[in-house]
């Protein structure tokens, strides 16, 4: 149909509009750009993407990416808690002739 090829920055009070939604409209729009998503909780037409029918939902999306962020951040700090340990570890094996002849026998 017609409406296919109407973006919505040329819809009839999208300025006014936008003004009002500036920040949640700006990250709708970047997700169907970037992600190549569209619609939230149901799959929906894309608003600023034209000629594109068929998307996964933003949702899905954009929890797969936070999934895969969330993943990569805790595997960082698994293997600094794992490294420090083990350099405390080393550390202390190797000080602890020093403290019993120091007296501080543990």
């Amino acid at each position: 149909t017609g409406v296919d090829k109407i973006a919505i920055q040329d819809c009839e009070g999208y300025s006014e509009a936008f003004a009002e939604h500036k920040k949640t409209w700006t990250y709708l729009q970047h997700c169907e750009e970037q992600f190549l998503c569209a619609g939230w909780c149901s799959s929906r037409q894309p608003l600023w993407i034209l000629g594109t029918s068929s998307l996964d939902t933003c949702n899905v999306v954009i929890g797969q990416m936070m999934g895969e962020k969330v993943k990569r951040v805790s595997r960082q700090l698994m293997d600094w808690a794992l490294g420090l340990i083990s350099v405390a570890s080393v550390g202390f094996a190797l000080l602890l002739p020093a403290f019993r002849k120091a007296g501080l026998d543990w």
